[in-house]
């Protein structure tokens, strides 16, 4: 499958099946309906990713705008 181990959005699912996100949604509910499917938690992914200089110089950057 194409996200087997990797997290992605709907939107990318939709982009790589050639779907429409609203099929994509509703075939991603009925695989977590029967525990087909593992929704991750984007918080605490969000959490382990986040780079601290990379976020000081997007702050710096927005700064100078």
């Amino acid at each position: 499958m194409h996200c087997s181990g990797t997290m992605r959005s709907i939107a990318e699912i939709a982009g790589l099946l050639q779907q429409p996100a609203q099929i994509v949604k509703v075939l991603v509910g009925d695989l977590l309906d029967c525990d087909a499917l593992e929704l991750a938690n984007p918080v605490s992914f969000a959490r382990e990713i986040v780079d601290k200089e990379l976020l000081e110089a997007l702050l710096e950057g927005l700064q100078k705008l």
